[in-house]
């Protein structure tokens, strides 16, 4: 029991410190503070209470887990816009992806429009690109041109 006398007193410093925003001093806490533990399990005899120290290990574990997470997006943030070296294949993005709720699919894309024809008279030539009416206009302004 000599050996846990400081786990409690480094476990309240680690976590002071990631309150702190400290995340490299928490993880240096809690990697004593896991050796401790460890140390400890190896003389430990009762099963029962082997059993709690082993689960007190594993939310030891995910507890450092968080601080190590915290502190990567930390760092993440830090860094400039598109300059992450270390981005996530697009495979793990598009599986973040299909299961976020804030983040939409592509929009499909858009049907093309044909402006209506009205059989002969107002609709757009085959071959031009103005409509009838302003062709046959057009047509017209030529010939008095080249009578004139």
């Amino acid at each position: 029991m000599a050996a846990l006398a400081g786990v409690a007193d480094q476990m309240r410093m680690c976590r002071e410190c990631a309150l702190l925003g400290s995340y490299d001093a928490a993880l240096v806490y809690f990697d004593g503070v896991a050796a401790q533990i460890h140390n400890h399990l190896r003389s430990v005899q009762d099963p029962s209470v082997h059993a709690q120290w082993v689960r007190a290990r594993d939310e030891l574990a995910t507890e450092a887990q968080l601080i190590k997470d915290l502190s990567l997006e930390l760092g993440r943030l830090r860094e400039a816009p598109g300059s992450r070296r270390d981005a996530a294949p697009a495979r793990d993005r598009d599986a973040v992806d299909r299961h976020s709720p804030d983040v939409w699919p592509p929009p499909p894309p858009r049907p093309l429009k044909r402006a209506p024809s009205t059989g002969g008279g107002g609709g757009v030539a085959r071959n031009g690109n103005l409509p009838a009416w302003a062709q046959r206009e057009q047509a017209q302004q030529q010939q008095q041109q080249q009578q004139a």
